[in-house]
């Protein structure tokens, strides 16, 4: 019995996240124009930069505007 191919979904992934310790987040995006920060740092593969979260508040200030750029890009 042969199966038919699935249809793929046109939708790109602008973000992805995993744990790096306990206490850390490894959060990776693809920004194709930004400059890389003191927080935001050059990543390779399939995403352009990454970041690592370890409090919460971090998640407030920077990452929105880095999200909504990543899926404006995209």
């Amino acid at each position: 019995m042969s199966r038919k191919p699935t249809k793929r979904s046109s939708m790109h992934t602008m973000a992805a996240r995993k744990p790096a310790s306990a206490k850390c987040w490894q959060l990776s995006i693809n920004l194709t124009d930004a400059a890389p920060t003191d927080r935001l740092l050059l990543a390779g593969g399939m995403r352009t930069h990454e970041m690592s979260v370890t409090r919460l508040i971090e998640v407030y200030y920077d990452l929105p505007g880095w999200l909504r750029a990543a899926y404006q890009g995209n």
